[in-house]
C-alpha cells in the first residue's frame, strides 16, 4: 500500500499529463487522418467536380487494369512503360465516369443485359472481347462464341471457393464492367453525332465556295519595308496585347531543365569479358553432336531456341548469307548482330513449304477429361478413314474454327501455332492426317495443299549480351556523384558542363507534369517528379535511368494558365510589331484609285487571277486567307476599293474586278452531303470528351504518387 500512496503522491500530475495528452492524440488522429481531413484530402489522386479518387482505389485500379492486360496478352511482361499507359487508361476512365455519367443520368441511357449478352457471347462481340487470346481459335487467330461459353460454363461448374476462380470470376466482371461504360459512352456520342446534318442550302452554299473565283487588281506593300529597328516597342504595349488575346496563349503547367547524361558503355575490359565467356561456352558446344546442341543451347543462350525449320526468306540477321552456306554440324562466329555477340550452328536443312492449306477440329482438354477427348478424337478419326465427311465431323464436333469447315492457312515459324501443330503440317505431305496433342487438346489435322517450297533451316543461336559489367556501372555512378556532388548551383553546373573537359549539357524544355519520359533521356518519371518539386536553379542527386546516369539542373517553371509574357516574348513583340508597321504602311495607302495608291507607296498595281476562296493563295504574294476572303465578301462591291487589309506577308488594297461561279463537274449534291455529314460527326464525336473537360473542375494530383 505504501508503494501505491508513493506513486499516487509522487506521479499524480504525470499521470494526469499522460491521460489528456492521450486523448488529445485521439482527437486530433480524427482530425487529421479521418475522412473529411487535411491528410485525407492528400491522399485523392485527382478531384473532379468535387468528386475525389482516392490512392486507394485508384491503384487497385491499376492493378485490376494490370490483369486484365496479363489476360489479354498471356506471356507479356508488365514493363512501366506499360503500367504507366494503363495508369493514364484507368484516369482517362475515371474523367469519363464523372462527366459522362452526369450526362447518361440527365438523358435516361441506359445498358441492358440482353446487350451485355450480344457483345460478349455473339460474333458482334466488343472488340475488347474478341481481343482476348483465350477466346481466339489458336489456328487461326480469329475470335470464337464458342469459346466464351465454355469458359462461362467451366465458371459456373468450378469450386466458388477456390481463390483462382474468385479471380477470373472478378476479371470477368471487370471486363464486363468496362463494355456497359464503352458502350454507354458510344450511345452517348451516337446522341450527338446522330442529330448533326448539314442542310441542302449550306451543302451548296459549300459547292459554290468551291467553284467560285475571282479576279482582282490590288496594291500591296510588304512588311518588311519597315525596319525591325524603326518600331519601338514597350512592355505596356506587348502586355496589352496578351491580356488581350489571354485566351490564345493559354499554357499547362511544365518545367524544363538542362542535364548531363552519364552513360554506362561497356568498357574494352567488359568485352573482353563476355567474349571470354562465350568462347568457353563455344569450346563446349564443338564437342557435341548436333542432337545434343539444342539441349545445351537452351541452357546458356539468352535467346530462346526454337526447335523447328524457318524458311530462308524469313530468316532475319545481319549475318544472313554466311548463315544459310554453312554445312550442317558446322558453327559460324563470334559475330556482332543487334547489341549481341553469337555463334551459330547448323542443325539441319530441308525443302519445306512456305504456306499450308489445312483442315483441324479441336476436341478441347479444357472442356474435357483428357482420356474423354482422346477417345472422341481417335473415333472421328476412325470414322473419317472410313469415309465420313471431314466438314461434318468439324460441324458437328469441333471445339473452333467451325465457322470455315475448320480450314486455315499457316506459315512456318507462326508462334500464334503450337510447335507440335506446326511441325506436323511441315514435316508430313499434302494428303497427310493425323492426331496432334497441344496444350488445347486433341486435333485432327489433315494436309490439304502445300505451296512455294524453299530451302528451310534449323539454326541454333549461342548468344550473349555486351552489357557493362558491374565494375564499369560502379565507375559510371560513381563519375556522376562526383559530379552532383562538385556542382550545386546553376552557375557551376553550367560552367562544368560547357564540354572543355568531355561533359556536355543538354536541354529539355516544356516537360509536362504527366509525361512519362523526356527526349533524349527516355523514361524518366522520377527526374519529372523531381521537377516539379524543385525551385530554379536547383541541382538533383543522380537518377539511374536505364544504363545512363543523370543529374539535371531546373531551369525554367511555366504555371498552367496564361503564359508569362516572358514566357511569349518572341512571338508577341512579332505581332505588335507587324501591326504597328501595319499601321505605318496603312496611313500611306491613301487615294481614290489603286494608281493613286500605288504611286503614294512608290509601286505598282498588280493583278491576281482565277483566285479561289477554298485555296486562299496570291500568285507572287503567298497564302493570304484574309485578302482572298474580303475579295468574295459581297459588302466589296466590284470595281470598289477595300479599306488596307493587314495580311500574313503586307498590307493590301485591293478591287474586285469579277466573280464567276463555275459549274461543278459531275457532282453527286447527295453523296457530298453525306460525306460532309460524317465529317462533321467524326469531328465533333472525337471533341466530346474534351467539351465536357473544359466545362469541369478537374484537380489532378497524380504527380504526387507517381
Amino acid at each position: 500500500m505504501s508503494v501505491i500512496q508513493t506513486i499516487r503522491d509522487k506521479y499524480a500530475t504525470l499521470m494526469i499529463v499522460v491521460v489528456c495528452v492521450s486523448l488529445v492524440a485521439f482527437l486530433l488522429m480524427d482530425a487529421l487522418v479521418g475522412p473529411k481531413s487535411f491528410f485525407h484530402q492528400n491522399t485523392e489522386v485527382g478531384i473532379v467536380n468535387g468528386k475525389g479518387l482516392d490512392y486507394r482505389d485508384f491503384t487497385n485500379e491499376v492493378q485490376n487494369a494490370e490483369n486484365m492486360y496479363r489476360v489479354q496478352n498471356p506471356g507479356v511482361t508488365v514493363t512501366d512503360d506499360i503500367r504507366h499507359q494503363l495508369r493514364e487508361s484507368v484516369w482517362t476512365k475515371f474523367l469519363q465516369d464523372q462527366l459522362l455519367g452526369a450526362e447518361y443520368k440527365e438523358l435516361g441511357i441506359g445498358f441492358s443485359s440482353q446487350e451485355l449478352t450480344d457483345l460478349t457471347m455473339t460474333m458482334d462481340a466488343d472488340p475488347q472481347i474478341k481481343s482476348i487470346q483465350a477466346f481466339q481459335n489458336p489456328q487461326t487467330g480469329q475470335f470464337d462464341p464458342n469459346r466464351v461459353a465454355a469458359f462461362m460454363q467451366q465458371l459456373r461448374s468450378a469450386n466458388q471457393n477456390d481463390p483462382q476462380v474468385q479471380q477470373q470470376l472478378a476479371q470477368w466482371m471487370q471486363l464486363q464492367e468496362y463494355i456497359e461504360s464503352s458502350n454507354m459512352a458510344r450511345k452517348f456520342s451516337s446522341l450527338i453525332t446522330q442529330a448533326l446534318f448539314i442542310p441542302s442550302w449550306l451543302a451548296k452554299e459549300k459547292e459554290a465556295e468551291k467553284n467560285s473565283y475571282a479576279t482582282l487588281n490590288y496594291v500591296s506593300v510588304a512588311y518588311s519595308t519597315v525596319p525591325d529597328s524603326s518600331v519601338k516597342l514597350t512592355d505596356k504595349e506587348l502586355q496589352n496585347y496578351l491580356d488581350a488575346h489571354a485566351a490564345m496563349y493559354q499554357q499547362q503547367a511544365s518545367r524544363s531543365i538542362e542535364y548531363v547524361s552519364f552513360d554506362a558503355i561497356p568498357s574494352s575490359k567488359d568485352s573482353a569479358g563476355v567474349m571470354k565467356s562465350i568462347n568457353s561456352l563455344k569450346s563446349q558446344m564443338d564437342t557435341l553432336s548436333v542432337e545434343d546442341v539444342p539441349g545445351f543451347v537452351s541452357r546458356n543462350s539468352e535467346s530462346k531456341f526454337y526447335d523447328g525449320y524457318i524458311p530462308g526468306s524469313m530468316i532475319q540477321s545481319s549475318e544472313k548469307d554466311s548463315l544459310l552456306s554453312l554445312p550442317v554440324g558446322k558453327i559460324m562466329g563470334p559475330y556482332f548482330d543487334q547489341g549481341v555477340v553469337a555463334y551459330a550452328e547448323m542443325l539441319g536443312k530441308k525443302s519445306m513449304p512456305d504456306t499450308a492449306d489445312v483442315q483441324q477440329l479441336l476436341i478441347s482438354t479444357q472442356l474435357y477429361p483428357d482420356s474423354v477427348a482422346k477417345k472422341r478424337i481417335d473415333s472421328i478419326q476412325t470414322a473419317v478413314k472410313e469415309g465420313a465427311s471431314f466438314a461434318d465431323m468439324v460441324e458437328k464436333f469441333s471445339d473452333a474454327n467451325k465457322e470455315n469447315a475448320g480450314k486455315m492457312t499457316l506459315t512456318p515459324g507462326n508462334p500464334n501455332v503450337p510447335q507440335e501443330f506446326n511441325d506436323f503440317v511441315f514435316n508430313h505431305n499434302t494428303g497427310d492426317m493425323g492426331t496432334v496433342q497441344t496444350q488445347y487438346g486433341y486435333h485432327l489435322i489433315k494436309i490439304i495443299d502445300q505451296k512455294n517450297f524453299e530451302n528451310a533451316y534449323k539454326i541454333a543461336y549461342l548468344t550473349q549480351s555486351l552489357d557493362p559489367s558491374q565494375e564499369t556501372d560502379n565507375a559510371t555512378f560513381s563519375a556522376a556523384s562526383q559530379f552532383a556532388g562538385n556542382n550545386r548551383t546553376r552557375a557551376a553546373f553550367e560552367k562544368s558542363s560547357n564540354g572543355q573537359n568531355g561533359i556536355s549539357r543538354k536541354t529539355a524544355d516544356n516537360i509536362l507534369p504527366t509525361a512519362y519520359d523526356i527526349q533524349g533521356i527516355g523514361p524518366a518519371r522520377d527526374l519529372i517528379q523531381w521537377a516539379f518539386k524543385a525551385k530554379v536553379g536547383d541541382v538533383s542527386d543522380v537518377f539511374s535511368l536505364g544504363n545512363n546516369y543523370v543529374v539535371a539542373v531546373l531551369t525554367g517553371t511555366k504555371n498552367k494558365g496564361t503564359a508569362n509574357l516572358s514566357d511569349v516574348r518572341p512571338q508577341i513583340e512579332a505581332l505588335v510589331r507587324r501591326q504597328k508597321k501595319g499601321d505605318e504602311i496603312a496611313a500611306k495607302m491613301q487615294g481614290n484609285s489603286l494608281d493613286a495608291i500605288a504611286k503614294n507607296v512608290s509601286d505598282s498595281v498588280s493583278q491576281a487571277q482565277h483566285i479561289n476562296f477554298q485555296t486562299p493563295f496570291i500568285p507572287d504574294a503567298g497564302y493570304e486567307p484574309k485578302v482572298v476572303g474580303a475579295a468574295f465578301n459581297p459588302a466589296l462591291k466590284e470595281g470598289k476599293l477595300s479599306s488596307p487589309i493587314y495580311g500574313n506577308n503586307g498590307v493590301y488594297v485591293i478591287k474586285v474586278d469579277s466573280v464567276t461561279v463555275e459549274a461543278p463537274a459531275n457532282v453527286n449534291a447527295a453523296q457530298d452531303i453525306k460525306q460532309q455529314e460524317m465529317m462533321l460527326q467524326q469531328q465533333v464525336g472525337s471533341q466530346l470528351l474534351e467539351v465536357l473537360k473544359k466545362n469541369a473542375e478537374i484537380e489532378d494530383r497524380r504527380l504526387k504518387f507517381f
